[in-house]
């Protein structure tokens, strides 16, 4: 009888878990999509702006009525590029925290049935927040390199270039030389790169931070062995 309620609840646990597990593959997937949306929106706003531009520039032989048009769009694109990059740092983030949620199920599994684990891609030994925190401060070229080609790389370039073409539209409407509008133009992009760049950095740490709340890593004995060692008999 203690058996058959033994196997009942650990019936009953699997099917929760799975459940749970389901949930989070599916808020996953919802992150990647608005993800994907939040980029097609902003790179079709930008297009749209830079046709725009053009248009009106061969108009106006790039006079007046070109820069207040640009005054308008540029402010506009520059907002939606930095809302965009914000929010898919919050996206990445809450993808992380459901990541890590979805290695604690597994956990389970192993603790379960501890054999299985040789045939999964990672120890349930691995914390995923340890990982991520190693990574957060390993520095290399590739991983910079990493960074820049993802999707938040790829907007916070765009923002950036943004923002020079809007400092230089500004330096250039106060009479400036042409030297020093590059070089302003230049530095404002760099600017803005880079405070965008450290407030993402910021909200991965707190991203961090909180997944070091979930529970430690499981340490699995069967026998009196450790589970790598179990899992090979």
């Amino acid at each position: 009888m203690t058996d058959s309620a033994e196997a009942t609840s650990q019936s009953d646990l699997l099917l929760i878990l799975t459940t749970e597990q389901s949930n989070l593959q599916a808020a996953r997937a919802g992150t990647i999509y608005e993800s994907g949306s939040r980029i097609s929106g902003f790179l079709a706003l930008l297009s749209g702006s830079i046709v725009a531009l053009a248009l009106v520039g061969q108009v106006s032989h790039l006079g007046m009525a070109f820069r207040i048009f640009a005054f308008v769009l540029l402010p506009a694109a520059l907002f939606i590029g930095i809302a965009t990059y914000e929010r898919l740092i919050q996206v990445a983030a809450a993808d992380l925290v459901y990541m890590e949620a979805i290695d604690h199920i597994r956990d389970c599994y192993v603790e379960l049935s501890p054999r299985a684990g040789r045939y999964l891609m990672r120890s349930p030994h691995d914390d995923f927040s340890k990982m991520l925190h190693r990574r957060g401060h390993s520095w290399s070229l590739r991983l910079i390199w990493q960074n820049l080609v993802s999707s938040g790389g790829m907007i916070l370039i765009i923002d950036g270039l943004v923002a020079g073409a809007l400092a230089g539209l500004i330096l250039d409407q106060s009479g400036m030389d042409l030297t020093l509008v590059l070089v302003g133009s230049t530095l404002s992009g760099l600017v803005v790169m880079a405070a965008l760049w450290l407030h993402a950095r910021a909200d991965f740490r707190a991203a961090e931070r909180r997944l070091e709340t979930f529970a430690p890593p499981l340490t699995i004995q069967t026998s009196g062995q450790p589970f790598q060692e179990a899992a090979k008999g």
